[in-house]
């Protein structure tokens, strides 16, 4: 099993991981909207530890299965991919779908942890039913960006801190390899919406990468 981690003072373990998939989490965008680069980005899997200095002072540890928030952490990721694998990239970015997170008006049906039951790693998963673990409300909006909808979705709730959910019946989709629509029944479900508006669309397209030379 790969994954992230996200330890004290901000040390970073990553592995499992193609680049593509580090790339996506130093940028902070959804693997779908990287092109350019040969099939081996996809392919070839990579172990990353990554240690800042104590002047960085990291106190932002959340972290999912394959992203972390800490935007420091994702300029350092960023530094050492263009230093290992050479990597050369471009922003492009065009109107398109873009949606925002509210609440609903209705009541909150998320359990808030308390601040001494908090775990970093936030979660968010469907088998059948949803289950969020200790997850925010930046998170989820995460989550619904790089593993629903593959837009940009932003948080508008204003609720901090971080949440439990479980769905008490099955939330059945036709295809396991789309849960849309089951995704937005939770999120009316818990109180929770989406607002659909047009906006800016962020892509990165890479121009020049090269395999990393043996440590």
């Amino acid at each position: 099993m790969g994954g992230v981690t996200v330890y004290g003072g901000g040390v970073l373990e990553m592995s499992g991981i193609q680049l593509k998939g580090l790339i996506a989490a130093a940028y902070g965008i959804p693997w779908q909207r990287i092109s350019g680069g040969d099939a081996w980005i996809e392919k070839d899997q990579y172990i990353v530890n990554a240690k800042p200095p104590a002047s960085a002072k990291i106190t932002n540890l959340r972290y999912s299965y394959w992203d972390f928030e800490d935007e420091r952490l994702r300029q350092m990721l960023q530094s050492l991919l263009a230093d290992r694998f050479q990597l050369r990239l471009h922003r492009e970015t065009k109107t398109a779908d873009v949606y925002t997170l509210e609440t609903n008006g209705k009541t909150l049906m998320l359990k808030q942890r308390a601040p001494e039951e908090e775990d970093p790693r936030g979660t968010a998963g469907w088998a059948g039913i949803w289950v969020l673990n200790s997850i925010s409300m930046p998170g989820l909006a995460k989550f619904a960006q790089d593993y629903v909808f593959h837009v940009p979705v932003r948080d508008n709730t204003g609720l901090r801190g971080m949440f439990d959910y479980r769905q008490s019946r099955l939330n059945e989709e036709p295809s396991q390899a789309d849960q849309t629509d089951s995704f937005l029944r939770l999120l009316q479900e818990v109180g929770l919406k989406l607002e659909k508006s047009k906006g800016d669309v962020e892509s990165l397209v890479i121009d020049s990468v090269s395999k990393p030379s043996e440590n």
